[in-house]
């Protein structure tokens, strides 16, 4: 662990004499609460995720407090639940406030916590909106019960979200508080039908779009988990005595409670922290695959 602090802050003093600081605006959600009326026959709602309210709230106050960042909050409320539409129109807001202030180096930052769910074919990720009312109840045993095309219409697609991103042409960090749940699909079923050639074309493809969906591009998207996987909330830093957040949540603290001295971290060294499964036993599952492009620096753990 040692070795790691010396070489980010190697990297960090290397870094810091070009680089110029962000202007950062954010928006930070919370989908705690899940729809539990109006409920079809054979389905069932989902959990509620404790913590996911606590979890937007301290993101938000370490962006605005120490990151100076300008945005917003969404949290859910008891029979309130956040909707796909809300979430969108929040994004939107978003790029426009970044817009509006002219900033000639802004950063947006999207943070979501609530329940999340894959494909197995392309691990296309999609986060649940608290309206949802259509959980299949065999889906804890098989993680494909919602087809592909249940997911992209009701359901947020994290590529959506990303694509909202970019078109604004602006850097952009997205962090993914939830689960990658999903059964991998091995195509072994399409061997009864197809020739191994189109067997095998089918597995390339597949390949290909789950490289995508791991984003290896310049603006990272970070998960809290990997794909197929769940991942559940963990221990408040703060609140030891059992109050949970999410574990992005928690290591954006521990990051920023572990290097406070710093006045500034570049992009690079917030997502190698955030991804260092050596730095928090109970975090170790996070995840990204940003490719490193070193042109911004974040005031994020400035005391």
């Amino acid at each position: 662990m040692k070795a790691i602090i010396f070489l980010f802050l190697l990297t960090y003093t290397t870094i810091s004499l070009n680089a110029q600081k962000f202007d950062v605006f954010y928006l930070s959600i919370g989908s705690a609460h899940y729809e539990k009326k109006n409920i079809p026959e054979g389905y069932e709602s989902f959990d509620d995720v404790n913590g996911a309210r606590r979890s937007a709230r301290y993101v938000h106050e370490l962006f605005s407090k120490k990151a100076n960042g300008k945005g917003s909050m969404l949290r859910s409320e008891t029979d309130k639940p956040l909707t796909k539409t809300m979430i969108i129109q929040g994004i939107e807001s978003m790029i426009k406030l970044a817009k509006k202030s002219k900033s000639k180096n802004p950063l947006l930052v999207f943070y979501y916590c609530g329940h999340g769910i894959s494909e197995g074919i392309g691990w296309n990720q999609f986060l649940v909106p608290g309206d949802f009312n259509k959980k299949p109840k065999n889906l804890s045993s098989d993680p494909l019960a919602l087809d592909l095309e249940k997911l992209s219409n009701e359901l947020l697609y994290v590529g959506e979200i990303t694509d909202l991103l970019s078109k604004s042409e602006f850097q952009y960090m997205c962090l993914i508080d939830a689960c990658y749940e999903g059964k991998e699909e091995k195509f072994s079923v399409l061997e009864n039908y197809l020739s191994p050639t189109a067997v095998s074309n089918f597995k390339d493809v597949a390949t290909i779009l789950r490289f995508m969906n791991e984003y290896h591009i310049q603006n990272p998207v970070v998960f809290a988990t990997k794909p197929g996987t769940t991942v559940k909330v963990t221990v408040d830093p703060l609140l030891p005595e059992g109050t949970s957040i999410g574990p992005l949540c928690r290591k954006l603290m521990l990051v920023r409670n572990k290097l406070s001295e710093l006045e500034t971290l570049s992009m690079m060294d917030v997502v190698i922290l955030l991804s260092d499964p050596e730095f928090d036993e109970k975090t170790k599952n996070v995840i990204s695959n940003y490719e490193f492009n070193n042109s911004g620096l974040f005031t994020l753990l400035t005391n």
